[in-house]
C-alpha cells in the first residue's frame, strides 16, 4: 500500500472491525478492534489477558496491522486502491503466518 494510504486505509478497515468482543461462540476469544488476543500476546504482551486486550490502544492495533497484515502482504509496493483491497482480504480471510 502506498505509504501514506495505509491511514485512510486503516481507517476504512476499522469501520468493520468494531471495538471489544469475547463471545463464547468466536474461536478468535478475547478481541478489540478486530486483533485477537493471540495477536496481542504475539505482538505486544505475550502474557495478555483478555483484560489487556479489552484495554488495547488503538497505536497497538495499529502496530499489529502494520506487522502482520501491512508489511507481510508487501501493501507498501501496490497502486492505491489495489493495497486496500488486498489488506482487507488479508485481514478478512486470513493470510499465511
Amino acid at each position: 500500500m502506498a505509504a501514506s494510504s495505509y491511514d485512510t486505509a486503516l481507517a476504512r478497515l476499522l469501520v468493520h472491525e468494531g471495538g471489544y468482543t469475547n463471545h463464547p461462540a468466536d474461536p478468535g476469544g478475547s478481541t478489540n478492534f478486530g486483533i485477537t488476543i493471540y495477536d496481542y500476546r504475539k505482538y505486544v504482551k505475550s502474557d495478555a489477558t483478555a483484560a489487556d486486550v479489552k484495554a488495547m490502544r488503538l497505536d497497538e492495533a495499529k502496530t499489529i496491522y502494520k506487522a502482520k497484515y501491512r508489511a507481510a502482504q508487501r501493501c507498501d509496493e501496490l497502486p492505491v486502491g489495489v493495497d486496500y483491497a488486498i489488506f482487507d482480504f488479508g485481514v478478512n480471510s486470513g493470510i499465511d503466518g
